[in-house]
C-alpha cells in the first residue's frame, strides 16, 4: 500500500501487473460455487469507506465512461480504498499558468480534495447543461461532457506586445484540469487491475517490468 501511495505526486502513478487486490474475480481465480456466492452476497455488502454513495454512484458511472470495463474492475473501489489511507495533505502537484516556465507556479493540492472537487464539478457541469446530476444523464450528455473536458483550452493569443510580469501568474483551473485529475485516477486504478493488465497483453503466466510504450502519438499519449 505504501508503493501504491508513493505514486501519488506523479498523478497516481500505480504499480503494473495485479496491484489492484480488487480486480480479479471468483471465477478467474478458480473458486467453488459455494465460495462464489460468498464472495457474490460480499460483494453487495460492499460500502465506500471514504466517498458517500453518490459520490461513489458518480465514480462508477465517469470510470466507465473514460475507460470502458472499470465497472467490471471495480475500480471504483479500488480508488476508494486508496482515498481512505491516503493522508489528507498528501500532495498531487499540477501547473498553472501559460506556456511560459518563467510565468507559471506550481500549486499543491491535495490529492483527495482534487478528486473529490473534480467529482463535484462534472456533477454540476452535468445540472448547468441538462438539468439531472452526471450519473442520472443518458450516455449521449455523458459523453458530450466529457468530450468537450477533453479538450484543452485554447491558448489566448495577442498582438500586443507582452507585458514583463514581476510575479509568476496563476491561471484558473478548468475542466479540463478535472478531467485530467478524474483520468490518473481512474487510468492508474484500471490498469493496475487483472482486467487492465490483460487488456494490456498480460495472459497471467508472465509479468511487464514496465507497461507497454502507447501507440499514439506524443501529443494525444
Amino acid at each position: 500500500m505504501r508503493g501504491l501511495l508513493a505514486g501519488a505526486g506523479a498523478g497516481i502513478a500505480l504499480p503494473a501487473a495485479a496491484s489492484n487486490p480488487l480486480g480479479g474475480g471468483p471465477a478467474a481465480d478458480g473458486v467453488s460455487g459455494s465460495e462464489a456466492k460468498v464472495a457474490s452476497k460480499a460483494s453487495e455488502a460492499w460500502q465506500p469507506v471514504f466517498l458517500d454513495e453518490h459520490q461513489n454512484a458518480t465514480l462508477i458511472v465517469l470510470a466507465e465512461r473514460i475507460a470502458p470495463g472499470s465497472s467490471k474492475a471495480q475500480v471504483n473501489r479500488f480508488i476508494d480504498l486508496l482515498l481512505s489511507v491516503l493522508p489528507a495533505d498528501a500532495p498531487q502537484g499540477f501547473l498553472t499558468g501559460d506556456n511560459n516556465p518563467g510565468f507559471t507556479v506550481e500549486v499543491r493540492a491535495p490529492a483527495r480534495q482534487r478528486l473529490l472537487d473534480a467529482l463535484g464539478v462534472f456533477d454540476g457541469e452535468a445540472r448547468k447543461r441538462f438539468g439531472a446530476p452526471f450519473k442520472d444523464l443518458p450516455e449521449a450528455q455523458q459523453l458530450a461532457i466529457l468530450n468537450d473536458a477533453a479538450e484543452a483550452p485554447a491558448q489566448a493569443t495577442t498582438t500586443s506586445p507582452k507585458i514583463p510580469q514581476l510575479l509568476p501568474t496563476e491561471k484558473p483551473v478548468t475542466l479540463h484540469d478535472r478531467f485530467d485529475d478524474l483520468k490518473n485516477w481512474i487510468i492508474g486504478a484500471y490498469y493496475s487491475s487483472e482486467a487492465g493488465t490483460r487488456a494490456l497483453g498480460w495472459n497471467g503466466e508472465l509479468y511487464f517490468p514496465s507497461f507497454p510504450g502507447c501507440p499514439s502519438s506524443e501529443r494525444n499519449a
